[in-house]
């Protein structure tokens, strides 16, 4: 079965999407995780095991929200695995959908 991006009658397009509040939280998530990396590259004086797992958790919550960038600008973000890309931007794509007023 076809993955429902990829037999959507319709192209995405960045005016049918909330790209504002999509960019935002790409930027959050980001500055978020440039803040953890900068925090771990520092010499370690105790255990960092949580905020190793928090970055994590970030890394995971920005990618499908950058797959669902590249995809609305005919890209892929995961060049080594597309068919995942569009998976992933399909998952968050109803957050960022604007409501049809009919």
């Amino acid at each position: 079965m076809k993955h429902p991006l990829c037999t959507a009658p319709q192209p995405l397009k960045e005016e049918d999407m909330n790209t504002h509040q999509l960019i935002n939280d790409i930027k959050d998530h980001s500055a978020q995780i440039k803040e953890l990396k900068k925090r771990l590259r520092t010499p370690w004086e105790r255990m960092m095991a949580a905020e190793q797992m928090q970055l994590d958790r970030l890394k995971r919550k920005v990618t499908p929200l950058m797959c669902l960038r590249a995809h609305l600008r005919g890209k892929t973000h995961l060049s080594q695995n597309p068919d995942l890309s569009k998976e992933l931007a399909f998952k968050v794509l109803e957050r960022y959908e604007l409501d049809q007023v009919a």
